[in-house]
Parts: structure tokens; C-alpha cells; sequence
């Protein structure tokens, strides 16, 4: 069974954030490594991580379904690693979107 928890206020710290990627990648995407071998710098998308568009799709909607912030398609290509996903959910969550 897997709890979720919605973050509707996103008062976390930029490394619980980088936790929270690393978890989501893991349980969202079935990835066969534990989230702390996924290092905060790694390319998700080709090489590294070799995510391709439907991971995309999973990891806008977890971001979208845990806090609340809308996910564009042009949004996604900026997800080059865990720590700029974080980074997203932080300045979006800043200055949302119109």
C-alpha cells in the first residue's frame, strides 16, 4: 500500500523536494533502483535516467496531483534532472502560472 500526501502548501525545503522526485521516480515510473542511487545532477531523458515522453507525461501529472501546480507541455523539457524539477516546483509555486 502507498501513502500519498498532497503538499498543498509547498513550505519544503529544496531537499525534501529532491526526495520527493527521487521517491516519485522510483514508485511512479517502476524504476528497478532505490531513489537514494539517483544522483540530484543525473540527465533523466536519453542518457542517464533514459526516461522517455510517457515518464514525462506520469512525472507532470504526479507534480500536478501532489501540489497543485499546473504542469504545461512546454514545461517539460526544462525536467533535464531531479534537482530542476525541484527547482520547478519551487519558482512555480512562487509566482504561478496565469
Amino acid at each position: 500500500m502507498t501513502e500519498t500526501t498532497t503538499h498543498t502548501n509547498v513550505g519544503l525545503q529544496r531537499d525534501q523536494l529532491v526526495q520527493w522526485v527521487k521517491s516519485t521516480l522510483v514508485q511512479r515510473l517502476s524504476l528497478r533502483i532505490k531513489p537514494e542511487e539517483i544522483d540530484e545532477n543525473i540527465t533523466l531523458f536519453g542518457s542517464g535516467l533514459k526516461l522517455d515522453s510517457v515518464d514525462a507525461f506520469e512525472l507532470a501529472m504526479a507534480i500536478e496531483s501532489e501540489f497543485g501546480i499546473p504542469v504545461a507541455d512546454e514545461d517539460v523539457p526544462g525536467f533535464g534532472s531531479v534537482g530542476l524539477i525541484a527547482d520547478f516546483i519551487i519558482n512555480r509555486h512562487a509566482s504561478p502560472a496565469p
